[in-house]
């Protein structure tokens, strides 16, 4: 794997990472591991640390994240929508 992404030119490998990224998101296994990983990115927080070590490893965290979210965006605009709509009746099943 490591040899083939050496040998791929740029564009390959974005389009390789997309078409990885849209099977990912077209599964509800792969929605829910990449809403994981937003959701502990806490991209959608405001940084309140008063450390500044700590706002610093929030921020690099968040930055993660909201790399993350434009590559579903590019990859699978829709799917993200339906992975919103399942963690929203998730949250009224849970709080309900």
């Amino acid at each position: 794997m490591v040899d083939n992404i050496a040998k791929m030119t740029a564009k390959q490998y974005q389009a390789q990472r997309m078409a990885d990224m849209r099977d990912m998101m077209h599964s509800e296994q792969g929605r829910r591991i990449i809403w994981e990983i937003m959701d502990n990115c806490g991209m959608m927080s405001r940084n309140s640390a008063l450390d500044p070590a700590l706002m610093n490893r929030n921020e690099g965290k968040r930055e993660i994240g909201i790399d993350l979210h434009e590559w579903v965006m590019e990859a699978a605009p829709a799917s993200f929508l339906k992975m919103l709509q399942t963690r929203a009746q998730q949250m009224e099943k849970d709080n309900g």
